[in-house]
């Protein structure tokens, strides 16, 4: 009929067949964004409910400074001050017990389902990283368990797309989402840990930060100050977020060379604050600098922890590029500063090219980062994504 031969009819039962399935698939995929909306509804609510607490917590903090402390002897230090801040707010440490469970238990969340895309993984020949990758563990430094999260998605995006699961791709597209929150989340932790151990023996927790060393950064009018500025901002502001909620006793001190130096002894003998509760970040140049000798040299027992940044791959590349627009360097400036405080705090540290030396009995960290060129627009994105994730720790 019509002119139609029969032999090119279409296979009617295998067209409803395939309907069937696509049908089959996508009520499969409907149910899992339900179930995922149901998730992150869960997941506002807590979220709602942690920023209540927290209101409560500062307008209780607000109501007890204005009320007259006791008063202080001669010769007092920051220290008594402390003592007697925490008699007057003794939930103070039941804040920070929940936002230290609040941001253990987003970290764990992120681990299984890092995991769970591991161990996704098939062990093909092809498939080279699948062999260097291993299950992550929750003791692990944040930057080892994103290294092994980065390599597990690299096997899985070297795959081809039929092969790979919708409920993985969720999995990716999750754990991409999340990579600067699982970073900022750890530093935050740590820093909590350092601050809360030095309130205890009633003393300040000094973080001593050096930036000379990133290219182009004292120059006016460089696109990468520009793009890092407000980063930068946001990691200053981090002793006064903490100070919001009833910890403080962090003090970021900046500067460069012997003024650091200068400054964070200064600030250490004002406080009457011992060496082991001081952490600095600042090039090698000046971690090896005559001004920082006593803090190399200090006693065994009560030594700062200091991570020099050896600049050596950055100027090379900032020599060849300068102010090109598409070749800016993405300074991993955070990634630097996480690693240096979870260190500090305790942990390992983890399988990374850019680790130089670390000497734990000396606490000592070398660093030699490397820089990606990227665009100047994707730059500064990145770092905004990097402000945004710290400011929501």
């Amino acid at each position: 009929m019509f002119g139609f031969k029969r032999s090119q009819d279409p296979d009617l039962r295998a067209l409803r067949k395939e309907g069937l399935k696509i049908v089959r698939e996508n009520h499969r995929l409907r149910s899992k964004v339900e179930s995922l909306e149901k998730d992150m509804n869960i997941m506002r609510e807590e979220i709602r409910r942690l920023q209540f607490i927290i209101k409560e917590y500062q307008q209780m903090l607000f109501k007890s400074k204005a009320q007259k402390p006791p008063p202080v002897k001669p010769g007092q230090g920051m220290g008594d001050n402390a003592k007697v801040e925490d008699r007057n707010n003794p939930r103070v440490s039941q804040l920070f017990e929940l936002v230290e469970s609040s941001l253990n238990s987003e970290r764990a969340r992120f681990i299984e389902t890092g995991n769970r895309l591991i161990n996704s993984v098939p062990s093909k020949p092809d498939l080279e990283v699948t062999s260097t990758i291993g299950v992550i563990d929750k003791t692990m430094a944040t930057a080892e368990i994103k290294q092994r999260v980065e390599r597990a998605i690299a096997a899985i995006d070297s795959m081809k797309k039929e092969d790979v699961t919708p409920e993985t791709q969720v999995a990716i597209e999750s754990l991409k989402e999340n990579l600067n929150q699982l970073e900022a989340d750890g530093a935050v932790g740590s820093l909590i840990v350092l601050a809360r151990k030095a309130k205890k023996e009633n003393q300040k927790l000094i973080i001593g930060l050096e930036t000379d060393w990133i290219p182009g950064i004292n120059v006016e009018n460089s696109l990468q100050r520009q793009a890092i500025t407000a980063l930068m901002k946001e990691i200053d502001a981090i002793g006064e977020a903490l100070k919001s909620m009833g910890l403080d006793n962090v003090e970021v001190v900046r500067g460069s060379g012997e003024r650091l130096a200068n400054a964070l002894l200064s600030e250490a003998d004002k406080t009457h604050t011992n060496m082991h509760n001081i952490v600095v970040m600042a090039s090698t140049r000046t971690i090896n600098s005559d001004g920082f000798a006593s803090l190399r040299n200090a006693n065994e027992n009560d030594r700062p922890f200091l991570t020099g940044i050896d600049p050596t791959e950055l100027i090379k590349l900032y020599t060849e590029f300068g102010e090109a627009v598409s070749k800016q360097l993405y300074i991993r400036l955070a990634g630097l500063l996480y690693m240096t405080l979870e260190l500090a705090a305790g942990k390992e540290p983890p399988q990374s090219p850019i680790i130089v030396s670390y000497d734990k009995k000396l606490r000592i960290l070398i660093l030699l980062p490397k820089a990606d060129p990227i665009d100047y627009e994707v730059l500064k994105n990145t770092y905004a994504a990097e402000k945004t994730a710290l400011s929501a720790a």
